[in-house]
């Protein structure tokens, strides 16, 4: 007898029910989630909030130490770039601004992980510079101090950058528009309408630059191709040149003409440069791993700028490599005045307050000591002149020896009058 077939159930619309919930919690667990994770990453990365907190904290740590700016106008993400409406620095002799300032980049995170710093966009709409005493000093400190701490951490790691193949850098567009520096006593007073450059890249061994152009009444400029050299035994591939001129009416100190050139490469990841200017007599070069050397030939400051009244060294001749804050100097030599000073071989510690580039001389009787060294605060000339003659010699006595070869009273009322400007403008060495 045959048996009837199995009964089959059929599912209820209440277990219907629980499955359809079961899968609206997940997709609502995973919304959830996704959410926590994209709303911080929206608002770090890609929101102006980040960008404004920082602005914020800066300005405020700015009033603590003494370095006091405003930003105004914050914008941007730390994802893609930063725009600032405003940016004021103050300062005792007077107040300097940029404005509509704009800093884009291809990323945060490509920066970091890729190694790869694409600057799209880094321009100004307007910038009114205060230039007071020190300011430059204060740049060239800056800069310095970066560059030491660069070199240290290169000799911890101990890796020199050669053959680093990795590091990508572009800037794509450079443009400083509306550039007006002033110093306030109203020497210097220097308008440049634009500075413009296009398509620098160092990529390994590769170096680019498409345009460079400067609009100014007293600084020309022209980029040109450039040919590789060997400096120090290092061959550095020039690929580009900057070749320029400043004419006397930039500033009341420049006289004459001032003749420079650029060149720029690349050799391992690392930017190498070098420098001639004042007809050939000077000649500073920049090696990759941080190596930096100058050269004097013959350099006499007094035949481009005013110096009449200072003392100052001429027929500057020799040569200093830098490592660090170590600098080694040739043996090498220069005038003051009439008299030449030899310099010895020596090595300076630019970390010294003391330290000082040493040249010796006879006059008659008289030994002669004279240093070189830099001046803290001081705008021009860069740096001062120390001298001090064995047996001792008063100020006036010994810049009359040194100038013209006679004594103070065997001078002509011009010439005395100079030596008197002399001794005002220097220093003398504590005996």
């Amino acid at each position: 007898m045959d048996q009837p077939p199995p009964l089959q159930s059929t599912p209820s619309a209440d277990s219907k029910t629980a499955g359809n919930g079961c899968l609206g919690c997940l997709g609502l667990i995973l919304l959830i989630v996704a959410i926590l994770f994209l709303v911080p990453y929206l608002l770090i990365f890609h929101s102006p909030l980040p960008v404004k907190w920082v602005a914020k904290e800066m300005v405020e740590s700015s009033s603590v130490d003494g370095s006091a700016f405003d930003l105004s106008g914050v914008g941007g993400s730390i994802s893609k770039g930063v725009t600032v409406k405003e940016i004021t620095f103050y300062g005792q002799e007077g107040d300097s601004t940029i404005e509509g300032f704009k800093f884009h980049f291809n990323g945060l995170v490509d920066s970091i992980w890729k190694e790869r710093l694409i600057i799209e966009e880094l321009s100004t709409e307007r910038a009114d510079f205060v230039v007071a005493p020190g300011f430059f000093k204060e740049m060239v400190d800056d800069e310095e101090e970066r560059e030491n701490r660069s070199d240290e951490d290169t000799a911890k790691t101990g890796d020199s950058g050669e053959g680093d193949q990795g590091l990508h850098f572009e800037l794509q567009e450079l443009r400083f528009a509306n550039s007006h520096f002033r110093s306030p006593d109203g020497e210097l007073d220097i308008q440049i309408p634009l500075v413009r450059l296009v398509g620098l890249k160092i990529v390994g061994d590769e170096f680019g630059l498409d345009e460079f152009e400067i609009d100014s009444d007293h600084i020309q400029v022209e980029l040109s191709d450039a040919s590789p050299e060997t400096i120090e035994g290092i061959r550095v591939p020039f690929t580009r040149k900057i070749t320029g001129s400043v004419s006397p009416g930039l500033h009341p100190l420049v006289e004459s003409e001032i003749d420079f050139s650029f060149e720029f490469a690349a050799l391992g990841g690392e930017a190498g440069s070098r420098i001639l200017a004042f007809g050939g007599a000077m000649e500073q070069t920049l090696l990759p791993g941080g190596v930096s050397r100058v050269r004097f030939d013959g350099l006499s400051l007094g035949d481009f700028f005013h110096s009449e009244d200072l003392v100052l060294p001429e027929d500057l001749t020799f040569t200093a490599r830098q490592k660090g804050n170590r600098v080694a100097v040739d043996a090498g030599g220069f005038s003051l005045g009439q008299t030449r000073f030899v310099t010895p071989g020596q090595e300076v510690d630019e970390d010294d307050p003391k330290a000082a580039i040493v040249g010796h001389a006879e006059v008659g009787e008289y030994k002669v000591e004279a240093l070189i060294r830099p001046e803290d605060g001081q705008v021009w000339p860069p740096f001062v002149v120390e001298i001090r003659s064995s047996p001792e010699l008063q100020s006036r006595e010994l810049l009359a020896r040194l100038y013209y070869q006679r004594s103070l009273a065997d001078l002509t009322a011009e010439e005395k009058a100079r030596v008197d400007k002399l001794h005002n403008s220097q220093t003398e060495i504590p005996q």
